[in-house]
């Protein structure tokens, strides 16, 4: 789990397919960044409580980073 409100799931299967599933597990809007093998992959807008299936069409994924963009209003 990351950040604790959003969450990624890995199985076998879906490493197969290069598919890669993010929920947003909190009750809030959330803008996330994924990375894969340390490159920015995917930048996607999460409703509360939505889950997207993302998938990869690069080669072997060894790394899956997921984190919250956080984003300040200005004065």
């Amino acid at each position: 789990m990351i950040q604790s409100s959003i969450c990624y799931q890995i199985k076998k299967i879906f490493i197969e397919h290069k598919e890669i599933t993010i929920k947003n597990n909190s009750d809030f809007d959330r803008l996330c960044r994924v990375a894969i093998n340390h490159e920015l992959f995917k930048i996607i807008y999460l409703t509360l409580r939505a889950e997207e299936v993302i998938k990869y069409t690069g080669g072997v994924i060894r790394h899956i980073e997921v984190s919250r963009i956080e984003i300040e209003e200005g004065e």
